[in-house]
């Protein structure tokens, strides 16, 4: 048995494991070699067992996508076979070490095998699950159709200054044609963007939605939306300043045909299957190996009333007796547990109304009882002393008290 202790082996271990995930490990070298062409290359070999290029390759393909591209290159695939050689020297170490024959490392073992084949599993599951055949795009896009239209939409040219006297006259030489409309937004926009592109407006303008350089505006799409193409519009502001516009080209509404649109029909049926997958896989297990669970069982009176005086905290000593007066209703240690809680609340949580209705349980469950002669004391206004139930310090009931 070595003498470190396997939390500290299991941790280095784990920091092992991590650097073989990963692209980037430590310990890696840059190379500017090119990938050789030749699977069947070696490119290195440890005491006889020959590591090659397809090994390579092999791993790389292992990776998570988003560290693919990296991997391709020549410094990736060089830091993968320095990973597989330490890898390598690592493993033959642990087993000369003997570790492969403890039973706390055999135990961790078991459960990273068994945790490899779950979730080999759930991938293999998931990938026939979320497969969409040509039928089912199909029939998911017909079923679908009017989540598969375009907006309308239009391109808009605008003047924008914070001048008045420049958007006015602007607005009546376009209008009177002495400039054209794109000159007259060169000229007076202050805007430098829109001098720039002569008033046209990135992109297609979509009602409601933000406007490339000033954002969302209402009154903007108001007037737009009541304009036809080539008209210019009067002279209206916004918090950025004062308008001028013109709709240059409208574009309708129209329906995408499927072969626009299968990409995103079949990702979002797979996603749909995927996320419902997993429920039906595990309701459909838990049937075929004949799972059954079973509640624990409740704690008897004397054990909520045991841990009731024990908790410290009032609140949880309130939870703990009022739930053994909702499973125990009829139970002699009841009527003791409504007393506590209405003096917890009177004595410790400042509550007198709550303190009021506990109190008045005791009195309407059992009248003539020593408790129920304490909960009128408590309610009464003489109640400034703690109830005979109570012992004093030297183990005698506190005279004075009912």
């Amino acid at each position: 048995m070595s003498a470190f202790p396997l939390r500290s082996r299991t941790s280095c271990t784990a920091a092992i494991l991590a650097t073989f995930i990963v692209i980037a490990g430590c310990g890696s070298r840059e190379s500017s070699s090119d990938a050789p062409s030749d699977d069947s290359a070696v490119l290195a070999e440890i005491d006889g067992r020959k590591i090659t290029a397809a090994e390579v390759d092999a791993r790389l393909a292992g990776v998570r996508r988003i560290g693919r591209p990296e991997g391709s290159a020549p410094i990736g695939r060089d830091r993968m076979l320095q990973q597989i050689i330490e890898q390598e020297i690592l493993h033959r170490a642990a087993v000369d070490a003997g570790l492969d024959q403890e039973v706390e490392v055999r135990e961790h073992l078991r459960d990273y095998e068994r945790q490899f084949l779950v979730q080999a599993y759930l991938d293999r599951k998931q990938e026939e699950i979320s497969r969409v055949s040509d039928e089912d795009a199909r029939a998911f896009y017909e079923a679908h159709r009017d989540e598969y239209t375009t907006e309308r939409t239009r391109r808009v040219r605008m003047l924008l200054t914070d001048n008045r006297r420049n958007a006015e006259h602007g607005r009546r030489l376009a209008v009177d044609n002495l400039l054209s409309f794109p000159q007259v937004c060169s000229r007076y926009s202050t805007h430098p963007q829109l001098v720039e592109s002569l008033g046209l407006i990135p992109g297609w303008v979509r009602e409601g939605k933000a406007v490339e350089w000033i954002g969302n505006h209402p009154k903007f799409h108001e007037v737009v939306a009541t304009l036809e193409p080539g008209h210019v519009s009067d002279v209206f502001e916004i918090p950025l300043g004062l308008v001028v516009v013109r709709v240059e080209e409208v574009r309708e509404p129209r329906q995408r045909p499927f072969e626009e649109v299968e990409r995103d029909v079949r990702g979002r049926l797979a996603r749909e299957r995927s996320a419902q997958g997993l429920p039906d896989l595990l309701t459909e297990l838990r049937e075929r190996y004949h799972v059954k669970t079973y509640e624990k069982p409740a704690r008897s009176p004397d054990e909520l009333f045991a841990e009731a005086q024990a908790a410290t905290d009032p609140s949880e000593r309130i939870r703990l007796y009022d739930e053994l007066v909702t499973r125990y209703p009829g139970h002699e240690l009841a009527l003791d547990s409504h007393f506590m809680i209405g003096f917890i609340r009177a004595e410790e949580l400042r509550d007198p109304e709550g303190a009021a209705a506990s109190f008045e349980t005791v009195i309407e469950l059992d009248p003539d009882s020593e408790l129920a002669n304490s909960a009128r004391w408590m309610l009464s206004s003489e109640a400034d002393a703690v109830p005979e139930f109570q012992d004093s310090a030297d183990g005698r009931s506190e005279e004075g008290s009912p």
